[in-house]
């Protein structure tokens, strides 16, 4: 298993990465104290990193959910991220109308 956590430094703050193999499964807010870069990062996960700094300075850059584990993921914390993912750079949504216009099923 190829496996790492990649902190980097975001205009939010500190951040970490964390994969298994090809899916990204955890973003943390805020990197572990000691975790040092991995020396084999894969190229996917660097591509991240530098869309998530980039997205961080409101440059309006898309974030890519190829790579997300959406076998972990809840079906509901699913429909709610596929939605979002959908929101356009610069439009403001809130939880309630991203519920009320997205049609969102707690089933």
């Amino acid at each position: 298993m190829n496996a790492g956590t990649l902190p980097i430094a975001t205009p939010l703050g500190p951040m970490a990465l964390i994969w298994e193999d090809d899916k990204l499964v955890e973003i943390l807010l805020e990197a572990p104290a000691a975790s040092p870069a991995p020396s084999a990062v894969p190229a996917w996960v660097r591509d991240l990193a530098e869309q998530l700094t980039r997205y961080a300075s409101a440059s309006r850059t898309p974030l890519s959910a190829a790579h997300l584990a959406w076998d972990r993921v809840p079906p509901f914390h699913r429909q709610v991220y596929e939605k979002l993912l959908a929101v356009k750079a610069g439009e403001t949504v809130s939880y309630g109308n991203t519920w009320r216009a997205r049609k969102l099923s707690i089933v």
